[in-house]
């Protein structure tokens, strides 16, 4: 069967970027990769006094006013935030970041146009009948070798920014960053950036799913009980979707004994030569 694939072109600024000017830090949001306790984090340090049990729908930019957008600000400030804060992103194994994102999106909290994206998919494999028949509130939810049937397949899905490659939505090759953290060793990351920006250590960071008992398994656990149930085409398709990741940030395969962690002791050595994107 012939895989369809789309490869977005380079950008030249991140997508999503977030500042604080008391702190001079610009925060380049990467969906899936820990974006959700990053802004609770931002929140924090920009005076919310809200628990971060209490930090609720934190995506809303407009309900919270300490979230402040870098693309809502003039030129010359934008330019200068990417020139002279503190700039850091996470990244995260792209395959994990996959699994994290069907089970967030498909399984947990199926809504919008997840909710036809799991119709088409119904009627993919099943037929009109069973697309019609199925509801949002039933049980049913996709397989996950059946999402990445449907992901390979589907420009829409390619590009939604919960599953499509990240390297060109941070704009990796084009945005000076100071730490490029992992989010598998985020702790530590964390530790660095205290260290770096003193004026940090006095904020506690949110603690991860695992660590606050939401989530029994780790994403790298599942991940790699998921992958174990895909076929060797769609696993190499999967390799030339995200081939950028993995080329620029040297992640290895789900069998290697590394993953998922980096192969790269330094995210910032990263070589974004046209020898090596071509």
């Amino acid at each position: 069967k012939k895989i369809k694939l789309r490869v977005n072109n380079t950008h030249s600024y991140p997508r999503m970027a977030y500042y604080n000017s008391q702190y001079r830090l610009l925060y380049i949001a990467n969906p899936k990769c820990g974006s959700t306790s990053f802004k609770k984090f931002l929140l924090r340090i920009g005076g919310s006094e809200l628990n971060y049990t209490e930090m609720t729908d934190v995506h809303a930019e407009k309900e919270h006013p300490e979230l402040m957008s870098l693309w809502d600000e003039p030129e010359e400030f934008q330019k200068k935030a990417l020139a002279e804060y503190y700039t850091i992103t996470f990244v995260r194994h792209p395959f994990v970041r996959l699994v994290s994102g069907y089970r967030n999106k498909i399984i947990r909290s199926l809504s919008g146009k997840y909710i036809r994206i799991v119709q088409n998919i119904i009627e993919n494999n099943y037929g009109s009948a069973a697309m019609k028949a199925w509801k949002p509130w039933h049980s049913y939810r996709p397989s996950f070798e059946q999402f990445v049937d449907y992901l390979l397949e589907h420009h829409d899905v390619q590009e939604n920014h919960h599953f499509a490659p990240y390297v060109d939505q941070i704009a990796l090759c084009s945005t000076r960053f100071n730490l490029i953290a992992q989010l598998e060793t985020a702790d530590e990351h964390i530790e660095q950036l205290k260290r770096e920006v003193p004026s940090l250590e006095k904020f506690e960071f949110p603690a991860s799913r695992v660590n606050d008992g939401k989530d029994l398994f780790s994403s790298e656990e599942l991940t790699a009980l998921a992958f174990a149930n895909l076929t060797l085409e769609h696993k190499l398709a999967l390799d030339n979707f995200y081939f950028k990741e993995k080329l620029l940030l040297g992640y290895t395969g789900v069998d290697s004994d590394n993953f998922p962690f980096l192969s790269l002791s330094n995210c910032l050595l990263r070589d974004c030569s046209d020898h090596t994107l071509s």
